[in-house]
């Protein structure tokens, strides 16, 4: 799984065919959603201002 520059192998996600409302009401398409064991190793940002993602790896 990738997500910019962050990449994980075997780590769980769901990706297929979502609902209309889902997959694209929250004014950007969701084709699949990763789950906390992709993000673990990072320290998580969510800048909604900017609508960015900053990941940093954590030791």
């Amino acid at each position: 799984m990738r997500l910019g520059s962050a990449v994980r192998h075997d780590v769980a996600g769901l990706v297929g065919a979502f609902p209309q409302w889902f997959e694209s009401d929250f004014g950007f398409r969701i084709g699949g959603l990763p789950t906390h064991q992709f993000f673990k190793p990072y320290a998580l940002t969510l800048d909604l201002t900017r609508m960015r993602i900053l990941m940093e790896p954590t030791a």
